[in-house]
């Protein structure tokens, strides 16, 4: 019988990723393909991926994306989840975070799907980073700002 090692812990086991906080999140396409955008122009599919990120907050109201950039293969962006205290949005359970992403991911997937339905669009799972003060946040929006300049000398294929 074949033993499979076992898959690491993406998420820490202990933490409550439903709780308020500010996440940093990166999902990345299937095989680090270029599916999203070439040069600094996103494709079909990355104005699909841009227009179910600005659904995210409609679909779970306790959540928005603070900052984002698509890239070529992968998307960062900065994730806020507030409790809300509102009385409806207490009538049903609070997302997690991986909630929101795994919704994202299926809808982007569903829309790109319509046209190319064999085509793999993501990686399994997703990176995160809890974004704990200032000074944390300041880089991660530093670094999203600054990531497609990194882009600029990159050969696309």
């Amino acid at each position: 019988m074949n033993e499979y090692p076992k898959r690491k812990h993406l998420r820490l086991i202990e933490y409550d990723y439903s709780q308020s906080n500010y996440y940093f999140v990166t999902i990345c396409t299937y095989g680090k393909k270029h599916l999203f955008a070439i040069g600094d122009r996103l494709t079909a599919y990355g104005k699909t991926a841009e227009k179910c990120l600005a659904e995210i907050p409609r679909v779970f109201p306790d959540i928005c994306i603070d900052k984002y950039v698509i890239m070529p293969n992968h998307i960062h962006m900065i994730l806020v989840i507030k409790n809300s205290t509102d009385e409806t949005a207490r009538m049903y359970p609070r997302p997690t975070l991986g909630i929101a992403i795994g919704n994202f991911k299926s809808a982007v997937t569903r829309e790109i799907h319509n046209t190319e339905p064999e085509i793999k669009v993501w990686q399994t799972g997703f990176y995160d980073h809890i974004i704990r003060d200032i000074p944390d946040y300041e880089n991660i929006w530093t670094y999203i700002d600054e990531n497609p300049i990194k882009w600029d000398s990159v050969e696309y294929y």
